[in-house]
């Protein structure tokens, strides 16, 4: 109940998280079942979980095997040998803290396994726009380059009848400089296609499909309810957190460290047979006693040195924290700016420039085809309208992927997110 209350809650103060991108999310499903980092730290926190079953288990015994090389004559016989069992005891309160430090040094390990994810969904998060904005360039040149294409004909017919090469020139020119800028393009997705292989711990044949980029929402970000998720669920802080904790039982445990400890334990001496002619001989059964030890912490200056040691790291510990939250924070508030700033990009862009461009071209080539133009004022639209789009689309991506490293550093898990895109 607690869960999806809180993923509501974000659903409403993060606005705009709920045009999911079913490419991303399935490439973060793909991402959490099988990227071996993450498989690494699943194993590393069952194991950090297994230690709590052993933490408050007793010493081993020992068992002492003797043999009297010169046996001692006693009433009942000569000694031979002699067998101890000793059982030795942790101090007092020593057990239940080794439990405690192996159920922080769990947490912790957990808070770093989620921490790892969400790293690697960032990763995966800049990857992925980058990938889905090269793909909308990709058919952006293309389509630019088809323009000009067409625009050929009409220039060569020109020239045919008299007219100025040089505009046929220029026009060649230009395709070719697009030619080159699309075949930069294409060895780019190659590039980044393989890193999203890598990022997803499985290769494809071939190259990765473009995902689509759509445009993204235009709402702003509730920043006091981010900052305060932040605080709350961001599993790098609760990481530091778990050792902040190990910390604190790893203390107490050193403090019940420097108590006594004890040993108890049984000893049975083997005899021989006794010698028939002393007048000492008796028969008789073989010995056996109990007897316990203390283990005195006589060098109080070492156990001092050892608390005081454990005490410096607890509060390394919690600078460190104060330290993380500050760069979190500030990092929040970067990726916050940033989707602002490409929201009004997008606004500047998509409201005015677009059109603008768009109408210029159609009056270049309109011009041109009646001679009003020159060939090169025609390239020149054609440019300034790629390049609009281009920033345009740039914005787009930068807003998506601003959008989800700002969800990253907010939730506390990766299921969390994934959950988070799933939500109608």
């Amino acid at each position: 109940m607690k869960h999806a209350l809180f993923l509501l809650i974000l659903s409403v103060s993060c606005v705009g998280l709920l045009q999911a991108d079913d490419a991303f999310t399935t490439a973060l499903r793909q991402l959490k079942r099988q990227h071996p980092r993450l498989v690494a730290k699943r194993l590393e926190t069952d194991a950090a979980r297994s230690r709590i079953g052993y933490a408050d288990v007793l010493p081993n015994p020992s068992l002492t095997l003797g043999h009297f090389v010169e046996s001692v004559q006693t009433r009942t016989g000569p000694q031979e040998n002699v067998i101890s069992l000793n059982q030795p005891f942790p101090a007092f309160g020593e057990r239940a803290a080794r439990v405690q430090v192996a159920e922080a040094a769990t947490e912790q390990a957990l808070q770093e396994e989620h921490a790892v994810a969400l790293q690697l969904a960032g990763h995966l998060t800049r990857v992925f726009y980058e990938y889905a904005y090269l793909g909308k360039a990709t058919r952006l040149t293309e389509e630019n380059l088809r323009l000009l294409s067409d625009v050929q004909p009409v220039v060569a017919t020109k020239v045919a009848a008299g007219g100025n090469l040089n505009s046929l020139l220029r026009l060649n020119v230009e395709q070719e400089r697009l030619s080159d800028q699309l075949r930069s393009l294409q060895a780019r997705r190659e590039q980044l296609s393989i890193r999203l292989d890598s990022l997803l711990g499985a290769e494809t044949e071939g190259l990765r499909p473009w995902p689509k980029l759509i445009e993204p929402s235009t709402n702003r970000f509730d920043v006091v309810t981010l900052k305060r998720q932040l605080t709350l669920n961001n599993p790098v802080l609760r990481q530091q957190e778990g050792k902040m904790k190990v910390a604190e039982a790893r203390e107490s445990l050193v403090a019940k460290e420097g108590n006594p400890r004890f040993a108890v334990g049984i000893s049975y001496i083997q005899l021989g047979d006794p010698d028939q002619s002393s007048s000492l001989s008796s028969s008789g059964e073989d010995p056996w006693s109990v007897h316990a030890s203390i283990q005195i912490p006589l060098w109080r200056g070492a156990e001092k040195a050892k608390q005081e040691e454990a005490a410096r790291m607890r509060i390394a510990e919690e600078s460190r924290k104060e330290d993380l939250t500050r760069t979190l924070q500030a990092d929040l508030k970067e990726r916050i700016s940033l989707h602002v700033d490409a929201q009004r990009k997008l606004q500047v862009y998509g409201d005015t420039l677009l059109g603008l461009a768009r109408q210029a071209v159609e009056n270049s080539r309109a011009g041109y085809e009646n001679g009003s133009t020159t060939v090169l004022e025609l390239i020149d639209s054609e440019r300034s309208l790629l390049a609009v789009e281009l920033e345009y689309w740039r914005a787009a991506a930068n807003a998506h992927t601003q959008q989800k490293l700002i969800q990253i550093l907010i939730y506390p898990d990766l299921e969390s997110l994934i959950q988070s895109e799933d939500m109608p």
